[in-house]
């Protein structure tokens, strides 16, 4: 039988840029191949040094309706916001969530370069608009 469960979407990042996304803490799923892990801990924004991982939330989420009273319960950060990350780090402590590596290119559009490479990277692909950026 299978039981409802958070999800989140995770993608490997580089050491030095762990400080850009909540970080992932996570084991293996036993016999599941696909890149599932289960989820120990997450992190808001830690630094390289203190990242227990190099896994970074993608921003996919798959949520049960825990969801809305581990927000309830979650603690306004530095900015006076609540993060969806401490909230199912909440979760994560008293039960099951899980994290899925994504297959596939990933853009980070809160980076100046990544933005500019979506759109150079789609463009190609567009007969309107590949003669304007080039091929590769």
């Amino acid at each position: 039988a299978q039981e409802a469960c958070p999800i989140i979407g995770a993608c490997e990042v580089v050491k030095d840029d762990v400080s850009r996304y909540g970080i992932i803490a996570g084991e293996p799923v036993t016999g599941d191949a696909q890149g599932t892990l289960r989820v120990t801990d997450l992190v808001e924004k830690p630094s390289p040094a203190e990242a227990p991982s190099t896994m970074a939330i993608a921003g996919r989420y798959i949520l049960t309706s825990d969801v809305f009273d581990a927000l309830a319960l979650a603690r306004r950060d530095r900015s006076g916001q609540v993060q969806l990350t401490d909230a199912l780090a909440g979760i994560a402590r008293k039960q099951k969530v899980l994290a899925r590596v994504l297959d596939g290119k990933r853009y980070d559009i809160g980076s100046r370069k990544d933005y500019v490479q979506a759109v150079v990277d789609f463009a190609r692909k567009d007969p309107q608009y590949r003669d304007i950026v080039g091929s590769e």
